[in-house]
C-alpha cells in the first residue's frame, strides 16, 4: 500500500516499429506492507527511496508502444516487528522487470503505464545470516527454532507517467495516421 512520485530519464532508438532503449529512474515512496509470520509476529516493511536502471524493448503500432523492461533496482527499506521497538534499516539491490504501454500524444509528449517488479526481497534468520550491525530485531524473534525469520519477496508497483522527448521533431499536435517515432 502507498504511492510513489519520481523522475526518469532515458533514450530510445526506433527501428521502424521496433524500439529499444535505456532508462534510469528515481522514486520517493511511502510504500508499506505487513504480514503475520508462522509464529504470529507481525512484520512490516517500509520502502522509501527507490531507483532502477533498465533496458527496454518494444514494438510500436501507430502511436502505441508495448514494451518489456528489465535491469537492476535499489530500495532503501526499513523492517519492523510487532510493537516497532526494533527496526532493521538496510539498502537492498536486486533485479527489476516489468511491462508497459506508452502512447504518443504528440511527437514530443507521451503517456505511459507500467508494472514493475522490484526483486529486492531478503530473508534474515536467527541463525546468524543477518550481519547488518543491528541483530536485536532477530534476537527478539529467536526462541531457538528454525522458524525465526524475517522475509519478503519483493515489491510490485504500477506506475503512470508523462514523458517529454527532446529533439523529437515538431511540437505541434498531430492526428496520428502514421506510426509514431519513439526514439529520443
Amino acid at each position: 500500500d502507498g504511492g510513489l512520485i519520481g523522475v526518469e530519464a532515458g533514450y530510445n532508438w526506433d527501428l521502424g516499429g521496433v524500439s529499444f532503449g535505456v532508462e534510469a529512474d528515481y522514486s520517493y515512496g511511502w510504500l508499506t506492507d505487513s504480514f503475520t509470520d508462522g509464529e504470529d509476529n507481525v512484520q512490516k516493511l517500509d520502502a522509501n527511496n527507490m531507483a532502477t536502471f533498465r533496458g527496454r524493448f518494444g514494438t510500436a503500432s501507430g502511436p502505441m508502444l508495448a514494451y518489456v523492461t528489465a535491469g537492476v533496482a535499489y530500495a532503501d527499506s526499513k523492517l519492523t516487528v510487532e510493537d516497532g521497538d526494533d527496526e532493521l534499516q538496510f539498502d537492498a539491490w536486486g533485479p527489476v522487470y516489468g511491462a508497459g504501454l506508452e502512447y504518443a500524444v504528440t511527437p514530443r509528449f507521451s503517456v505511459r503505464a507500467e508494472w514493475l517488479r522490484y526483486g529486492t526481497g531478503r530473508v534474515f534468520t536467527s541463525t546468524g545470516q543477518a550481519d547488518n550491525g543491528n541483530d536485536s530485531i532477530i534476537d527478539d524473534l529467536d526462541d531457538g527454532d528454525e522458524a525465526d525469520l524475517l522475509s519478503w519477496d519483493g515489491i510490485d508497483t504500477v506506475r503512470v507517467g508523462l514523458n517529454y522527448r527532446f529533439g523529437a521533431g515538431s511540437s505541434a499536435p498531430l492526428a496520428y495516421a502514421a506510426p509514431a517515432n519513439f526514439s529520443g
